[in-house]
């Protein structure tokens, strides 16, 4: 089971499938493969891309301290030097994606929901991990 409170409310955020309860546009959107599944990869890729969409304030394609700490002031000083690989100062996309694997939450999303016990999200079990976690809506929009 994910600690939410050792767990960087970015990566909780991350997930964020609100208007799935909606519509189902959204769902299709992250469902690249379009077998009305997600799995753990585009989850992460998923996850990866609302990091950027809300921390990459110019959209250059790199996370900075700067852009970190405009978003996210109070936030855990750690996570940008965590996922920053090559110790650039930024973190790329590539560095988020690899950090996100690595550290498996999409993995624990899918265990901890996948009531039919296939490997992968449907529509109706990402509803379900959405509802019991209302605190990520606020924080990135995965779609928008």
């Amino acid at each position: 089971m994910i600690s939410k409170p050792l767990l960087p409310s970015l990566l909780l955020a991350a997930f964020s499938l609100s208007a799935c309860r909606e519509k189902q546009t959204l769902f299709d959107t992250l469902d690249t493969n379009h077998d009305q599944k997600l799995s753990r990869s585009e989850l992460e890729n998923a996850v990866a891309d609302g990091l950027f969409k809300s921390y990459d304030a110019n959209h250059d394609g790199l996370i900075t301290t700067a852009e970190w700490r405009k978003r996210d002031p109070d936030g855990d000083g750690s996570f940008l030097k965590q996922r920053d690989g090559n110790r650039d100062g930024t973190i790329t996309r590539a560095e988020a994606l690899a950090s996100i694997h690595r550290r498996g939450f999409c993995q624990d999303i899918i265990q901890q929901s996948d009531r039919n016990h296939d490997g992968t999200l449907e529509l109706s079990e990402a509803k379900v991990w959405i509802s019991d976690h209302p605190e990520i809506l606020e924080r990135l929009r995965i779609g928008d």
